[in-house]
């Protein structure tokens, strides 16, 4: 089994000083499961997780499947996943570094085709945005709607990037009741 390991580098994400002189404080590593379970405790703070990282058409996340409690609104359960953005609102002082998040995203993008819908786990570095309060609503049509984040709104909770490092891609293991290719 081939396994591409990208040593992401962490180029001075923090490196630029806020207006005031004052040193920039690192992130908090934490897990994907704790800020689901709060996520107004983790609005506008600065993280390092580490999670699968998925991308469709439409909605790009990193998620933690293995979360088995998260935020609830209702009988609605919010996915165990992080909606990603790359907007440039981050505090005073700090900035995206481009040369980690590039290179994060070319091996990703190289990894597709070889593998088919890779396994992706890598650890992202930026500012948390979380609502006060979570709310939704279920349509006439039976979808429910909410005011989070990222595509119509599904996702409690979205990561400002600013880096990637120490991502690891490998092949998705064949379910065992499928048959193995010849």
């Amino acid at each position: 089994m081939r396994t591409l390991i990208g040593l992401g580098i962490l180029v001075s994400a923090f490196g630029q000083q806020p207006p005031t002189g004052a040193a920039v404080p690192g992130p908090a590593s934490t897990t994907i499961c704790a800020i689901l379970t709060e996520p107004t405790r983790y609005d506008q703070v600065l993280v390092k997780i580490r999670g699968e990282y998925v991308a469709g058409r439409e909605t790009t996340v990193l998620q933690d499947a293995s979360c088995k409690t998260v935020l609830r609104t209702g009988d609605h359960v919010w996915p165990p996943s992080i909606s990603l953005t790359g907007e440039t609102r981050l505090p005073p002082g700090y900035r995206e570094d481009e040369v980690s998040l590039k290179a994060f995203f070319a091996a990703a993008a190289e990894a597709n085709p070889v593998y088919r819908k890779p396994r992706i786990v890598v650890t992202m570095t930026g500012k948390i945005d979380a609502r006060k309060n979570y709310t939704g609503v279920v349509t006439q049509n039976g979808y429910w709607v909410g005011n989070g984040f990222g595509h119509f709104n599904q996702f409690a909770v979205q990561l400002v990037m600013m880096s990637a490092s120490d991502w690891e891609i490998t092949p998705r293991e064949e379910s065992a009741d499928k048959p193995k290719k010849p």
